[in-house]
């Protein structure tokens, strides 16, 4: 019976062992960029989402606006004049207005679907920008005499899924390896990735502002 009775403890201790030790269900999330050349007028976005099993990346490229609709449909957007005087009243505004102008943008889209096991590298990049805290991401500190003049602003919005909590969104110009190592890494081999599984892809080196 003692050895039956030790056997058991045995087997209770691993069993506990084990499910104490078992691995913590993977993040689900979207990662989520809006990227604007503010001379040439280039806009590419981005938006990934994780699942345990699988990434879903969407890509789109803005081709035109179609501005004569959109004035006729919504002329009083349109109305030039300064800035209103309360500041959120004009946050509203501008708000509106590119809302109105994302109704009647006209985008190139792709997407690509893939495991997770395929693609671990990738996807713990992924994890890191989404962990990542905004001081690491924007490097606001290393880059304050930074000024730009021409170039592409970027804005990251990570989203958590379920949303549980708020959109988390920060803006950055010019992202560079030298300047915004995390954020660089991430849009450059995301669309490297992309590249590699669609080479007739529209996004080329010169839509995506070299990235």
């Amino acid at each position: 019976m003692a050895p039956l009775l030790l056997l058991l403890m045995k087997w209770l201790l691993a069993l506990t062992a084990g499910s104490s030790s078992a691995p913590a269900t993977a993040p689900s999330y979207t990662l989520s960029v809006d990227a604007l050349t503010s001379v040439a007028g280039k806009d590419f976005r981005i938006a990934i989402t994780r699942t345990p099993r699988f990434i879903r990346l969407r890509f789109a490229r803005r081709d035109s606006i179609r501005l004569q609709q959109c004035r006729r449909d919504f002329p009083a957007v349109f109305q030039l004049g300064p800035p209103l005087a309360d500041p959120l009243a004009e946050q509203q505004r501008l708000q509106l207005l590119g809302q109105v102008l994302e109704r009647y943008s006209v985008f190139t889209r792709d997407s690509l679907l893939l495991p997770v096991r395929k693609h671990r590298p990738f996807v713990e990049l992924l994890d890191s920008v989404y962990g990542a805290s905004d001081v690491l991401l924007a490097q606001a500190e290393a880059n304050r005499i930074r000024v730009g003049l021409d170039g592409t602003r970027v804005t990251l919005t990570r989203t958590a899924a379920p949303a549980a909590t708020a959109a988390r969104s920060l803006s950055v110009w010019q992202p560079a390896a030298r300047t915004h190592p995390l954020l660089y890494r991430f849009l450059h081999e995301s669309l490297a990735l992309y590249r590699r599984e669609r080479p007739a892809t529209f996004l080329t080196h010169d839509v995506t502002s070299g990235y």
